[in-house]
Parts: structure tokens; C-alpha cells; sequence
């Protein structure tokens, strides 16, 4: 499974999945998985979940951009190996067009 699966899934949830990283829980959840409970951490445990979520973020962050950096350049390959049937089928689209004026 690539790193940037989760993203392509149809049941993804953008909202779910930064609580989930937020809170430090895996995602997806699993269904009937609640939230851990709120109790009254230690100032330093706190602070460490705080460094762990902040770490994820950026983990999450980055394996999305790499994830759009690769499709990216798989749109620009397409394009450029196949850009003349392309604009052959943009012509198409255009020619139903011409006689409707």
C-alpha cells in the first residue's frame, strides 16, 4: 500500500482523518472506536501528545504533497506522451458546438 493511499479512498474524510492525527489515533477509525476520554493529564504528557500530533501532522502533511507531487507529474507524462489526440478530442467536443449556432 502506498503512503498516500489513505487519501484515495471513497470513504475518505479529510475532517476525520486531522482528528484522528490531532488526537493521535489511527486512522481510519474503526467503527464504534470513540475518542480517548479526556481525563487530566500531567503538564508533560500533555506536551509530549502535543509533540507526537504536531510530528504526525507534518508527516501526514508531507506524504500528501508527495502523494499530489507524484500525481502531478503522472498528468504531465499523460498529457505530453498523448497531447495530440487530446486536442483531436477537445476539437471533437467543439465541433457539436459549431452547429447549434
Amino acid at each position: 500500500m502506498t503512503d498516500y493511499a489513505v487519501f484515495t479512498k471513497t470513504d475518505f474524510d479529510p475532517n476525520d482523518y486531522a482528528n484522528a492525527i490531532l488526537a493521535g489515533e489511527p486512522y481510519p477509525l474503526q467503527p464504534g472506536a470513540k475518542a480517548a476520554p479526556k481525563s487530566a493529564f500531567s503538564l508533560a504528557k500533555a506536551t509530549a501528545q502535543d509533540s507526537i500530533a504536531k510530528e504526525d501532522i507534518s508527516v501526514a502533511i508531507s506524504k500528501l504533497t508527495l502523494g499530489i507531487d507524484d500525481v502531478s507529474k503522472q498528468i504531465k507524462h499523460l498529457v505530453t506522451s498523448h497531447h495530440e489526440e487530446l486536442l483531436q478530442q477537445a476539437t471533437n467536443a467543439n465541433t457539436p458546438l459549431k452547429s447549434c449556432e
